[in-house]
């Protein structure tokens, strides 16, 4: 037997209130995921084996490297590269002074 109309608008409407919940709490533990993350990138840039890592981890990347192999490599390179480059930018952001101090550490 067929549900009525007005039946059919209160689940519609259920879900969409569920999906809001849902939403906002991917977003919240999202955010917070986020956070930890860059908790992590703090403390490890604090000690000198977290930045020989991070330095390690970046190198590895090809960011200072070409990427260019006039290939199909350059694409898979340029990936890596990019990746690189934005844990790069993240732990400068995050630790200015780690970062300089990492910089002068292994260059």
């Amino acid at each position: 037997m067929p549900k009525d109309k007005g039946e059919n608008n209160k689940l519609a409407s259920a879900e969409s209130t569920e999906d809001a919940k849902s939403n906002e709490q991917l977003q919240k533990e999202a955010k917070e995921h986020q956070e930890q993350i860059e908790k992590d990138i703090v403390k490890t840039m604090s000690e000198p084996h977290g930045r020989r890592f991070v330095w390690q981890m970046i190198n590895d990347a090809g960011v200072f490297k070409p990427s260019f192999t006039g290939n199909s490599t350059t694409y898979f390179n340029e990936g890596s590269r990019n990746l690189g480059l934005k844990y790069l930018e993240l732990t400068r952001k995050l630790c200015k002074k780690s970062f300089l101090k990492m910089i002068d550490e292994n260059f």
